[in-house]
């Protein structure tokens, strides 16, 4: 199925990496069987993203879409296009994220198939006969085996290899493993840990769906994936592995659509799940020292809610409205950063409640985000502290800073604390919006309670 990937701009950055050592253009096949099904542009693309390969490659050393629209002489849509096509025909994966330096694509060459493999591929084969005709379909096809003779008829004499090398019995056993653990390391690369750890038991579901009839290796790709939904929604082991299943393409291969998958964890999310979560740890009596007795209900009640359903019951409980599509991506993304559900619910409060803005806004969420994690912010009550050490009234007064998004002059002021410059000082809570916050904060316990019941 095909994934939404967000449109290249040419401030985007991309790599250009491959799994192959050495890589290279068979360009008498490229030109001849692989030509005919691509755009010139196309075409062009693969020939210079082929030169811009760089030994053990890392995405600081990422470039900028501008410098290939600028080589191409060409705008994004149709750099888009043409990268699609050598998706389709197999010369190219695609990859994303969007990570403190910004939005960066990885572009992953594919070996090209020989020319017999490509005789051999159904579509493709089938897409070049009806795009170069029937003749030279066959003209193709017979230079393929231009340098070949049928050998058929005559004995094979071949040597295999233990006909000529003999091994040492003595280290075979001890070489075979090394170079097991070789072959493994370089099938399967290590993948860097991108969402925090909890309680819940993947080890334990993965053994789940593999008796349910996945894949091993299918369960542990899609690892990130499982972990990230379970930290937005709460989504406790039993049910997961029922939403998991919900999204298998059985029949097909038998694997795990992701696309599929998040739907499916959407749409369970209008009825969410009653079961009883296990008990959260409380916090050390270090981390609520200088908290109000409500601050420490808030933070109870942010430890024990996902961060989706924290987000909904704060708008309920604040004139209405649901969690956006775009919010559920804001905090997916969030989490992958690494920080902790119970800080992303106190960032949400912040946003919802404090600032009564009606959504989370991804400028300003993102730089709240950043000055925590600079600050080391992993708790709760650690985020409400940052929050109440910045508030804190100045003898100066700083210009906001004001952010314009895309497609439009709206401007986005930040709140004070998220920046460490000096800020203005705020007046006192009012006793009507002291009420109203008690009021939201008992409303958030009912809600906590109602969930542990």
């Amino acid at each position: 199925m095909k994934q939404t990937m967000p449109p290249i701009t040419p401030q985007t950055g991309y790599l250009v990496t491959t799994k192959t050592s050495d890589f290279q253009l068979n360009f008498t096949v490229f030109a001849s069987l692989y030509q005919p099904l691509l755009s010139p542009l196309a075409y062009v693309l693969e020939s210079i993203l082929a030169t811009q390969l760089q030994v053990n490659p890392i995405l600081a050393d990422r470039r900028r879409h501008s410098d290939l629209l600028s080589i191409l002489n060409a705008g994004t849509g149709k750099l888009e296009s043409a990268r699609d096509q050598l998706e389709a025909v197999g010369l190219l994966r695609t990859f994303f994220q969007d990570d403190e330096i910004g939005p960066v694509f990885v572009y992953e060459l594919q070996p090209l198939l020989s020319a017999s493999q490509v005789f051999e591929e159904d579509i493709l084969s089938t897409k070049l006969l009806q795009t170069v005709g029937e003749q030279r379909f066959k003209d193709l096809a017979k230079a393929v085996r231009q340098y070949y003779y049928d050998p058929r008829q005559m004995t094979e004499t071949t040597h295999s290899f233990f006909d000529v090398f003999t091994p040492d019995q003595a280290e075979l056993a001890a070489d075979s493993q090394l170079t097991s653990n070789v072959q493994q390391q370089l099938r399967q690369p290590q993948k860097q840990e991108l969402v925090p750890n909890d309680k819940f038991d993947f080890t334990l579901l993965a053994k789940q769906l593999v008796h349910d009839g996945l894949d091993e290796d299918d369960v542990q790709a899609s690892r990130q994936l499982i972990m990230t939904q379970h930290l937005m929604y709460g989504i406790a082991e039993p049910q997961m592995r029922q939403l998991v299943l919900q999204a298998v393409n059985w029949g097909v291969n038998n694997k795990i659509d992701p696309r599929q998958f998040q739907l499916v964890v959407a749409n369970s999310f209008q009825a969410p799940s009653r079961e009883k979560p296990e008990p959260t740890v409380k916090p050390v009596a270090e981390e609520i020292t200088g908290l109000s007795n409500q601050e420490q209900q808030l933070v109870k009640v942010a430890q024990d809610l996902a961060p989706v359903t924290f987000l909904a019951t704060l708008k309920q409980q604040t004139g209405g409205g649901f969690v956006t599509s775009s919010e559920k991506y804001i905090i997916s993304n969030l989490l992958n950063q690494g920080l902790a559900p119970e800080v992303v619910n106190i960032l949400s409060y912040d946003v919802i409640v404090q600032q009564e803005l009606p959504t989370l806004r991804k400028n300003l969420v993102d730089t709240i985000a950043n000055s925590w994690q600079r600050s080391n912010v992993g708790s709760a009550s650690a985020a409400l502290k940052e929050i109440k050490n910045f508030n804190q009234p100045t003898k100066r007064t700083r210009t906001a800073r004001k952010y314009r998004p895309r497609g439009g002059r709206v401007k986005e002021q930040l709140p004070d604390w998220a920046t460490k410059k000096d800020h203005q000082s705020k007046t006192k809570a009012s006793a009507a919006q002291l009420r109203e916050s008690q009021q939201l904060l008992a409303k958030l316990k009912q809600k906590h309670d109602n969930k542990n019941k």
